[in-house]
C-alpha cells in the first residue's frame, strides 16, 4: 500500500495479527519513496512503530506471509500521522505550498474504493456474461436433445409401422400361395 505523507511528521504504524489455524506470525516491512528498506521484522504477531518522516512520496508498507504456505492470517493495522510537537498545526495543513490534503487521502481512497468497485462491477458483469453464454449453451444443447428425442421418436413410430405393413403383405403373400382360391395364387401361376 502506498503511502503520502508530510515532512516533519511522524508516522505511526500498529499492526497484530488476530486469526489464524496456526501460528500468529506475520513479517512486516516499511519502505521509504526511495525504496530503502527503514522497518523490517520477520515472524511478529503485533508490532507498533514510529518513524520520522524525513523526505515526502510515497511511503510503502508490506505485509508478508511467505513462509506459512497453507495458512491464512487476518491482519488488523492501523496507520496514522503526528506531528513532532504536540502542537496542533492548523497552519501547515493549510498552506497551499504542501501538496498532501486531508481531502487528497480521502479522494485518493475514494478513487481506490471506486476503482476496486468497478473493477468488481466488471468482473461481475464478465461472470454473468460467461453464465449467460453457458446457459444459451446449455438451452441450446437441451432444444438439440429434444428435437433429436422428437425425431427418433417419430422415425421410430414410422419405422414400425412400415414394419407392420411390411410384416402384414408377407403374411398375405406367403397365404396366398398356399390358397389355390386366393386371386394371388393365380396371378402368380399365370407368372410362373
Amino acid at each position: 500500500m502506498r503511502l503520502l505523507y508530510l515532512i516533519n511528521k511522524v508516522l505511526d504504524t500498529d499492526y497484530e495479527n488476530i486469526d489464524t489455524k496456526n501460528k500468529l506470525e506475520i513479517s512486516f516491512a516499511l519502505y521509504s519513496p526511495q525504496g530503502k528498506n527503514l522497518i523490517s521484522e520477520t515472524k511478529k504477531s503485533d508490532g507498533i512503530h514510529r518513524y520520522d518522516i524525513q523526505e515526502t512520496g510515497d511511503y510503502k508498507f508490506c505485509f508478508d506471509n511467505k513462509f506459512s504456505h497453507f495458512s491464512t492470517k487476518t491482519v488488523y493495522f492501523d496507520i496514522f500521522i503526528d506531528s513532532d510537537d504536540d502542537d496542533d498545526d492548523e497552519e501547515a495543513w493549510n498552506n497551499p505550498d504542501i501538496t498532501f490534503q486531508p481531502d487528497t487521502l480521502q479522494n485518493d481512497t475514494l478513487s481506490q474504493i471506486k476503482q476496486s468497485i468497478n473493477n468488481v462491477r466488471d468482473k461481475l458483469n464478465q461472470i454473468q456474461h460467461f453464465q449467460n453464454q453457458r446457459r444459451s449453451i446449455g438451452t441450446r444443447r437441451q432444444n438439440i436433445q429434444e428435437h433429436n428425442h422428437s425425431a427418433i421418436n417419430t422415425f421410430s413410430i414410422i419405422i414400425i409401422i412400415t414394419m407392420f405393413l411390411v410384416g402384414s403383405v408377407q403374411v398375405i403373400m406367403v397365404r396366398s400361395l398356399f390358397e389355390e382360391k386366393s386371386k394371388l395364387h393365380k396371378i402368380f401361376k399365370l407368372l410362373s
